[in-house]
């Protein structure tokens, strides 16, 4: 992570969602709500249930429940696991 940091640290907007991916997951634990931030990048970048997922769960450790609330009612149920129910 730290070189992930030191070469995506600036956050320029033209880095493509797996920049911003890779980004977010160095960031989660130490400055969640970077990481939220991070998430939300990709999440425009390339649209997913995966991203949409990624988003739901930081926002809602950041305490952000309006973000979380959104994000999985992106995503279909179908594509929701039995963690992600019982989270959303």
């Amino acid at each position: 992570c730290p070189a992930i940091v030191r070469l995506l640290g600036d956050m320029s907007p033209s880095y493509d969602a797996a920049a911003w991916n890779r980004l977010a997951k160095c960031y989660r634990d130490t400055l969640p709500g970077v990481a939220l931030y991070a998430w939300l990048q990709a999440e425009q970048r390339q649209p997913s249930a995966w991203q949409h997922r990624a988003v739901a769960y930081q926002a809602y450790q950041v305490e952000d429940y309006a973000t979380a609330l959104a994000a999985w009612q992106k995503i279909s149920l179908h594509d929701m696991s039995n963690e992600d129910l019982l989270a959303a």
